[in-house]
């Protein structure tokens, strides 16, 4: 997926307000590393940087 440069600025921005909330809760910290985990993927799935469904290549 594409995302104009602008675009891209804003869902990081907002990603990061998202993490700040997140870290700023009581949550437990696994709880935290999950929801952070999980935007992340889906801003990486927004810029062409993961396709759901297929196994992180294995690194040398």
């Amino acid at each position: 997926m594409q995302l104009s440069h602008e675009a891209y600025r804003e869902v990081k921005c907002a990603l990061e307000r998202y993490k700040t909330a997140i870290e700023k809760t009581n949550l437990r910290a696994s709880t935290k590393k999950t929801y952070i985990h999980h935007a992340d993927t889906f801003v990486r799935w927004l810029t062409g940087d993961f396709e759901p469904g297929k196994a992180k290549a294995k690194r040398i």
